[in-house]
């Protein structure tokens, strides 16, 4: 329970990094996810350094739940 918390409290510091340097959240994730290249993620707060310790498949899993409201 408490690593599934870490986990959003980490993926709204992501989406919301993005959303500051101006990208759409959505489309920045799906790119890193279907490519694995991290320059997809900004560096802004080092949204960049957190998304590479996170598993690919629980951010697959957010964005199916959360991808079309949430973001």
């Amino acid at each position: 329970m408490h690593s599934e918390k870490l986990f959003l409290e980490k993926m709204e510091e992501i989406v919301g990094a993005l959303r500051e340097a101006g990208f759409d959240p959505y489309a920045q994730l799906s790119g890193y996810l279907r490519t694995g290249n991290d320059a997809y993620i900004t560096c802004r707060n080092n949204a960049r350094m957190k998304i590479r310790g996170l598993d690919t498949g629980k951010i697959r899993k957010y964005l199916e739940e959360d991808g079309g409201s949430g973001l």
